[in-house]
């Protein structure tokens, strides 16, 4: 069975890779080709577009701003402690509700911490040049491990293939 690999549809360039064309790998490509720039202007910008949309930079913006609409949600519209049917409990008070709310809460406040700490680290790297295999160093996992037990480090492919332009 031939392995499945893609080329580049911009003509001029003899570009081939391995593997599925995955959106993330047509999209570094297209970004870096001059044959698909000078070919491709429309397409070029919808794929600089998507590009900055997904970026770590703009997903802390939408963060940020879903944070601050969040707030003025909880300081507008209080829950009600209510019981079943509107009836107010007397001696039960259900904290099931309570309890999957806060487990939400948390889950989305390690993937915001997990985004805000891989910008940094993606600055780091961008910055100072250091090549992104030093994420998959068992000394990086123990540093990562010792700062917050929770955090789940991103492997060095994300940043090369998904955070990296």
């Amino acid at each position: 069975m031939p392995k499945k690999s893609w080329t580049c549809a911009a003509s001029g360039c003899d570009y081939k890779a391995q593997g599925n064309a995955s959106f993330n790998c047509v999209l570094k490509h297209c970004l870096k080709c001059k044959f698909f720039i000078s070919s491709n202007p429309e397409l070029y910008c919808e794929a600089l577009q998507a590009s900055s949309d997904g970026s770590l930079g703009a997903q802390l913006m939408q963060l940020q701003s879903k944070n601050s609409t969040s707030k003025l949600e909880q300081h507008v519209g209080s829950p009600k402690l209510e019981g079943p049917k509107g009836k107010v409990q007397s001696n039960e008070l259900n904290t099931d509700e309570f309890h999957s709310a806060g487990s939400k809460r948390k889950k989305e406040e390690m993937k915001q911490f997990k985004i805000k700490v891989d910008h940094i680290i993606m600055h780091l790297i961008c910055v100072c040049g250091h090549v992104p295999h030093i994420l998959d160093t068992p000394e990086w996992k123990e540093l990562m491990t010792r700062l917050n037990s929770k955090y789940k480090p991103s492997s060095s492919n994300s940043f090369a293939d998904d955070y990296i332009p």
